[in-house]
């Protein structure tokens, strides 16, 4: 077996540079290998995974390292690798091809494919061998090496026939439905039905946090709909947040959340670490803090935010992707303690209460004579030791006559001994989608805090971005070690702008605007259907893959669609442009039957419909202090706009600032019909805190 690298080599993804070593002859994605496998007649096997994905790893060392395998790939088909944080256009293709095939996601995926690209067998992990339960993936690349040399035809018509079944899921050529009048409530009694009552969340383990749907509980909430409802609504918000904050999901040392639960009760995760969970999890914490449980979620959001700030970011302000499951070939190791480790740390009695609180049983872990398959222990070995709490810590920190300033030095420690293990692998590209997701959660927090370092973290991203990623309006998909790769998706230019809009509104500058206003019009120009309402997933101009989906649904990210359709909507209102109001109506209906057949698909579309549907309320402070603009923020309800004269350009702003500095004046504007102006700094937090009953 040749032992040179593959075709892997000169690739950024640290990803694909872990296969560079394999004896499989890897192609990336492109031209090279898709025209080998035309010209050879051959097979592609398609392989798609993340650095993060814990049975990608498991599966590389059992099956992409192995020269038995290898042989048959090389020899009968052409492999290709690809990171699907790098190309989310293929990875969407190909995971809607192995739900359809299987009727199950996940990754790996590894799939089998014609010469052009259609998909006729589908699976993720495999082990070498056959299982009682399935064949291993030896016997699999024989029989389908086998078929193809023996019934080619066949294969290529079952690859063709589920092709044009994906057309059908991924374009969306579905009639208009009328949308309920009320359709917030509507959906969340749909919504509802998937509730787990006891632990909060939604369905059965595995169980993801679901902060989507969450944020349309809190949008309920914050728009005061029937106030019986809502008691039940603000209940099972508050139970959800709660109870993921208070189990092992949550890294009580070093704050974020790891990617999902392997149970119904939140107490064992997957350890892997995701950019885009953590910011959609600080923005719904975020804004629970303003309706519920105030200190508490704050505190979580703020947690989050530490946490990346710290951990996951470049000097040059980009965000890293994700940080690994495993550490030294063990799942969780990095994040699991034995009660002697803690009391070794802490002393004797601080230790004990610390075991107590966090529920820390297991008095060693006998690293050395340890052995699992794969990595991964048994469920229950990780009981005693994985932190989490039973209560609010400070109840427990209370019974012990403890604060959270002494927690917080027990942290600090703990924290300093952690970094002296082996850390899991941090995947360390920047992925301009995700940016835009976290730069959008830190100007939530700089608005609810009013802690300048999250304004300025975020203020610092998009400056990157805009600097190493964009250029004349376009975008590109990812970034590492100075190397920009990809055209960018719908997803990179939607999250970016969304996340202008929401610094526009905390007073980082008019440039934030500016810059989502030049995003918004790539995203007309290059990505939408001009026949008909929606938006592509990917340009006109980019690669042309054998689907050009128009998917509205959210997946582990909002959908595009939903995305773009709420920066339209406040662009729209805010720039008295109603062809972008149009735009944002056209995607509602574009996509009215999805959101009617499965609410729970679709819940960021929603969402901005809500904001659409409704209309926006401006609130306008002019001559307002920076104390009186920070009160004014953390009052502000999710989907309001908050101008001042710093947006003197804007029409809302027209007649309402005058040249003399007089005292302060705050407007309520709906539909372009404002109320009548509050004036005087004591009225007006008068009026505020009455409405708003935040802390200051």
């Amino acid at each position: 077996m040749n032992k040179k690298n593959n075709h892997l080599e000169g690739e950024t993804s640290p990803y694909l540079l872990e296969h560079l070593k394999n004896p499989i002859d890897w192609y990336p994605w492109g031209e090279e290998a898709l025209q080998k496998a035309k010209k050879e007649n051959k097979p592609i096997f398609l392989s798609v995974g993340y650095s993060a994905c814990h049975w990608c790893l498991v599966m590389e060392k059992e099956c992409f390292n192995d020269i038995e395998i290898a042989k048959e790939l090389n020899q009968y088909f052409v492999s290709i690798k690809v990171d699907r944080e790098e190309r989310p256009d293929i990875d969407d293709i190909y995971m809607t091809s192995l739900q359809s095939i299987t009727g199950q996601g996940g990754w790996p995926m590894s799939l089998f494919l014609t010469p052009e690209c259609e998909p006729f067998f589908a699976g993720t992990y495999f082990s070498k061998f056959d299982t009682p339960q399935r064949p291993g993936f030896l016997a699999v690349i024989r029989s389908l090496s086998k078929a193809w040399q023996s019934n080619e035809k066949s294969l290529r018509t079952k690859g063709q026939s589920i092709i044009e079944s994906l057309k059908k899921i991924m374009i969306q050529d579905l009639p208009e439905s009328p949308l309920p009048p009320d359709i917030l409530n509507w959906s969340l009694e749909i919504i509802d039905q998937e509730i787990d009552a006891s632990d909060g969340g939604f369905g059965k383990a595995p169980k993801f946090p679901g902060s989507l749907k969450l944020d349309l509980y809190s949008e309920y909430l914050h728009q005061g709909y029937d106030q019986r409802k809502s008691d039940r609504i603000s209940h099972h918000l508050d139970l959800t947040l709660t109870k993921m904050a208070l189990g092992g999901i949550y890294d009580h040392v070093g704050g974020g959340f790891h990617r999902y639960s392997t149970d119904d009760i939140w107490l064992v995760p997957h350890f892997e670490k995701m950019l885009y969970d953590n910011a959609l999890l600080a923005k719904t914490y975020f804004e629970a803090s303003q309706l519920i449980n105030h200190s508490f979620h704050l505190r979580i959001g703020k947690e989050i935010c530490d946490y990346v700030l710290a951990e996951m970011v470049h000097e040059q302000g980009g965000f890293f992707s994700t940080t690994c499951a495993d550490s030294e070939s063990i799942e969780g190791k990095f994040f699991l303690w034995s009660k002697q480790e803690v009391e070794k740390t802490l002393g004797k009695k601080d230790g004990e209460i610390f075991c107590k609180i966090f529920q820390i049983i297991d008095p060693h872990i006998p690293w050395e004579n340890i052995s699992f398959r794969g990595g991964t222990p048994p469920h229950d070995w990780f009981y005693g030791k994985v932190l989490h709490l039973k209560r609010d810590l400070k109840e427990d920190l209370k019974e012990h006559n403890k604060t959270l300033d002494d927690f917080y030095l027990w942290r600090k420690k703990l924290f300093d001994i952690r970094k002296k293990r082996v850390a899991p692998l941090r995947d360390e590209k920047v992925l301009t989608s995700w940016n835009g997701l976290m730069s959008t959660a830190l100007a939530k927090a700089y608005r609810v805090t009013g802690e300048k370092k999250y304004l300025e973290a975020a203020v610092k991203n998009i400056n990157f971005i805009w600097k190493s990623l964009q250029e004349n309006g376009r975008l590109k998909s990812s970034w590492k070690d100075g190397i920009t790769k990809h055209n960018g998706t719908l997803e990179d230019y939607a999250n970016v702008a969304m996340a202008c809009m929401e610094l526009q509104k905390v007073g980082a500058g008019p440039v934030f605007l500016e810059r989502a206003k030049i995003l918004t019009k790539s995203c007309v120009t290059y990505f939408s259907d001009q026949n008909k309402g929606g938006f592509f997933y990917t340009a006109h101009d980019s690669e042309n893959l054998i689907i050009r989906s128009k998917n509205p649904y959210d997946n582990s990210v909002p959908g595009g669609n939903g995305q773009i359709a709420g920066v339209l909507t406040r662009l729209g209102h805010l720039l008295r442009r109603p062809d972008y109001l149009r735009k944002a109506k056209a995607i509602f209906q574009e996509f009215s039957s999805p959101i009617v057949q499965s609410p729970h698909g679709l819940p960021a579309l929603i969402r901005e419909y809500s904001l659409f549907d409704n209309g926006p309320i401006e609130v306008i402070l002019i001559n307002g202090d920076e104390k009186l603009k920070t009160l004014i923020l953390k009052g502000l309800r999710p989907q309001e706009y908050f101008l001042t004269e710093d947006d003197a350009n804007l029409p809302s702003l027209k007649d309402k600032i005058s040249d003399e500095k007089n005292e302060p004046v705050l407007y309520l504007c709906s539909q372009g019909i404002c109320q009548n102006p509050i004036k005087g700094e004591v009225k007006i937090r008068e009026k505020w805190k009455k409405f708003r009953p935040l802390q200051e």
